[in-house]
């Protein structure tokens, strides 16, 4: 009796798990859908800008959409890849060379927002 109540929890924690994990891919999916006129709409908040200027903050926010699909994420998409590979024996150097890449990778996105 016991051994059901405990198979009847570990199966519904796994359902809960599939809907959490399929809702994060839907809302995220939807956030980085819209990502550039969150950012377009974000900047705009600081100043009063003219139609012209509007446009192009949209035009270049769109771009870097564009420009982050192509070229960021593949690597992010490569380093996460890398962590189905770590287990027990992983040192702690690793995680640190990890930690590092992901964190050079956030930083040259974000420069790169503010260079184009």
């Amino acid at each position: 009796m016991n051994n059901m109540i405990g198979q009847t929890h570990k199966k519904i924690i796994v359902v809960l798990i599939f809907f959490n994990l399929s809702a994060c891919s839907v809302v995220g999916g939807l956030w980085y859908e819209r990502i550039d006129q969150l950012i377009a709409n974000q900047f705009l908040e600081y100043a009063n800008f003219t139609n012209s200027q509007e446009d192009y903050v949209r035009e270049a926010t769109l771009e870097f959409k564009y420009w982050n699909i192509k070229n960021e994420l593949p690597k992010y998409k490569k380093l996460l890849s890398r962590f189905r590979f770590l287990d027990s024996t992983t040192t702690v150097m690793t995680l640190m060379i990890f930690t590092n890449k992901a964190s050079c990778l956030a930083t040259t996105v974000g420069i790169s927002l503010f260079l184009r």
